[in-house]
């Protein structure tokens, strides 16, 4: 099984958690995370402002404790993960309606 993190903590905590159930880390790559949006628009603001990241490419090999075979492994985990990554974007949303209803409500008058 082959998974990617894009933290270190993150990494450590799923790793651990495979491990107890039967599974073995059997590679760890680290490499540069690629460059964020800020970086591509502006990549000398972007630099200063965010921190270089790194990704690890993780590969995973089942131990075939007590001769059961691989768990399947869940995708909705990774879902989650991923919709917990875009919390913020229907704030932003929210937060720019209501300043556009505050200008047009501004410009009315």
């Amino acid at each position: 099984m082959l998974r990617e993190y894009r933290s270190a903590r993150e990494y450590q905590r799923d790793a651990a958690r495979l491990c107890r159930r039967g599974w073995e880390v059997v590679s760890v790559l680290e490499r540069p995370s690629p460059p964020s949006r800020l970086e591509r628009v502006a990549p000398g603001l972007g630099a200063l402002l965010a921190s270089p990241g790194r990704e690890y490419l993780v590969t995973y090999r089942w131990l075939n404790v007590r001769g059961l075979p691989a768990p399947r492994p869940a995708r909705r985990a990774a879902r989650l993960a991923r919709l917990r990554r875009w919390w913020w974007m229907p704030a932003l949303t929210a937060l720019g309606l209501l300043l556009l209803d505050g200008l047009v409500s501004f410009l009315r008058t």
